[in-house]
């Protein structure tokens, strides 16, 4: 089976390939799924290969607006079909950034500190441009590729997919002005070392938060009775405190009966997002169960017949992976909502057989609790001014702060 790769994007105005003779490579461009060589697609793509899948990205593609665009790389070898990519078009604006205060800071070098800061966010507030982004905003992971294996293992992978990029620029209705290339797992960084060499910027950003599934998990009690006594006995307790609720899997009626509220749940854990490029339309939901069937599924967290709480996922070749939440923060604490949550999700991917849970990358302390363990991820940027590559370096150094917090271990040794 092939996989997603990483890839090295253009830096320059500069074509990135200087190749002898006429390649061996074409390519074929769209702009939206429905307009792909379905066959082509469908044929490439292994059938639990779910983020590149055209149904998802159909209803991916319905549930953005404006301000996300889509192009889909169709790649044949010698004429024969070959890979793909997915490419999003983000329409950046640095005031999607939010930062906050100095809070109770008194000292002079404090106040300095706090005055440059706010200096660097009125600049970067003004910045709007266009992204092309290798993979999907919307999910953690490599997404951005797919190969065949026979092409996987050509040494000169590289080549298709910088002249595929190169074309991608040269016939873009818009000014793309920068790339993003995201989500690289820090043990796999010996795979994109060409990207610094080429004036790539990197970042670290928060770790992915998986939980291993043991084989030997077949339902809850299995994974609770593996944790120490005093995580067992917090676990009981916060599904204690749910209890009044009904936890349910919803169907696409329900979804589609509901969305004002999970509209309404979902702008309150979103809105405390601190970085966000692009917000999905709530619909998204519906039409990936529309879509998707059991591949995609919502829990829904019940107070009576009120929704207090919802959590999507998607079932990703053996990975469930977290999506878009939404909670009634008032009810958090009276309910432990969160921790349930999670919990829940644990063990739906247990009773599916699922080899990981993949929380994603927000609290991460809470996550480890229920026995997710951190994995460091990387990202890449680069503008194509250099001057402007060195306004982002500064931004970075001023805004970026690593989060601090403790890593749990719930599991006997």
């Amino acid at each position: 089976m092939g996989h997603c790769i990483s890839v090295t994007l253009p830096c320059s105005e500069k074509p990135l390939t200087a190749t002898s003779g006429e390649s061996t490579y074409t390519f074929h461009i769209s702009k939206t799924i429905a307009a792909v060589d379905a066959a082509h697609w469908d044929n490439l793509l292994p059938p639990d290969h779910f983020f590149l899948s055209r149904s998802y990205l159909k209803a991916l593609e319905e549930s953005t607006g404006i301000e996300v665009q889509y192009r889909y790389l169709e790649i044949y070898h010698h004429r024969k079909p070959a890979g793909l990519g997915f490419f999003q078009i983000i329409n950046f604006r640095g005031s999607n950034i939010e930062n906050d205060g100095a809070g109770g800071k008194k000292s002079v070098l404090a106040y300095a500190g706090f005055a440059l800061r706010r200096l660097v966010v009125s600049v970067v507030n003004k910045i709007s441009l266009n992204l092309l982004v290798s993979g999907n905003t919307f999910v953690t992971g490599e997404y951005g590729f797919y190969f065949l294996p026979e092409v996987q293992a050509d040494s000169n992978l590289l080549q298709p997919i910088r002249e595929g990029i190169e074309k991608i620029i040269s016939e873009s209705d818009v000014k793309i002005s920068g790339f993003l290339i995201k989500d690289f797992y820090e043990q796999d960084k010996s795979r994109v070392e060409g990207l610094r060499q080429a004036g790539f910027l990197e970042f670290r950003v928060n770790p992915n938060m998986i939980l291993e599934v043991k084989p030997s998990w077949k339902k809850q009690d299995d994974y609770l009775g593996e944790m120490a006594s005093k995580y067992r006995t917090r676990m009981k307790k916060a599904m204690k405190r749910a209890e009044p609720l009904k936890i349910r899997e919803m169907n696409a009626a329900e979804l589609q009966q509901l969305l004002p509220v999970m509209s309404a749940l979902y702008d309150e854990v979103v809105d405390e997002a601190a970085f966000k490029l692009a917000k999905l339309n709530i619909e998204y939901i519906v039409r990936l169960k529309i879509e998707l069937g059991e591949k995609f599924g919502v829990l829904g967290f019940f107070k009576g017949d009120e929704l207090v709480s919802f959590i999507s996922y998607y079932l990703h070749e053996k990975d469930l992976v977290a999506g878009y939440m939404g909670m009634k923060r008032s009810l958090n604490h009276e309910y432990d909502l969160y921790l349930n949550v999670l919990l829940k999700l644990a063990e739906t991917g247990i009773s599916k057989g699922m080899k990981q849970v993949i929380y994603g990358r927000t609290a991460m302390e809470i996550k480890s609790s229920v026995g997710a363990l951190p994995h460091t991820m990387l990202l890449y940027v680069r503008h194509r001014s250099s001057l402007v590559n060195f306004i982002i370096r500064q931004v970075v150094r001023y805004l970026s702060k690593e989060e601090k917090w403790t890593l749990r271990s719930p599991f006997k040794n």
